[in-house]
């Protein structure tokens, strides 16, 4: 069963989410401290999912300048996705959070099963599944 991963990328916890079979759709699956992030990809390779590609939140400024993490994701990105030899894309990010929030708020029974970081995570690869391809900034591999 081949899927897409989406990461929304945090200081201390990272927001997964997987597109559906198809590629169409994003769905949130969970949000896990930085540090369980390969043992989280290993399981879910594990459970049977073929993982095609990796799309990651780019943090820009609101001006298009790189954020102030930057430096953090692409440290990120070498450490932990490219030694998976898949496709690698950098999203525009702006926003994804508020997006994320203001989706929590609509639906709040979301919020028993998923944080804002998963949910920041479906934004950031419903971008990049969306046929505007305006949202992806960089490629790696």
């Amino acid at each position: 069963m081949k899927i897409i991963l989406g990461i929304d990328f945090g200081l201390k916890k990272i927001g997964i989410a997987r597109s559906d079979l198809r590629g169409i759709t994003p769905r949130p699956l969970f949000a896990i401290p930085r540090e369980k992030f390969d043992e989280k990809i290993e399981e879910i390779k594990k459970e049977g999912w073929e993982i095609t590609s990796f799309v990651i939140g780019y943090p820009l400024n609101v001006d298009g300048s790189p954020g102030e993490i930057i430096l953090k994701v692409e440290e990120f990105v070498k450490s932990h996705l490219i030694k998976y030899a898949l496709p690698i894309y950098g999203v525009d990010e702006r926003y994804s959070s508020i997006e994320a929030e203001e989706f929590l708020k609509k639906w709040p029974q979301i919020r028993k099963r998923h944080d804002d970081n998963s949910i920041a995570a479906v934004v950031i690869l419903k971008r990049f599944l969306s046929s505007d391809k305006k949202y992806i900034l960089k490629k790696w591999n």
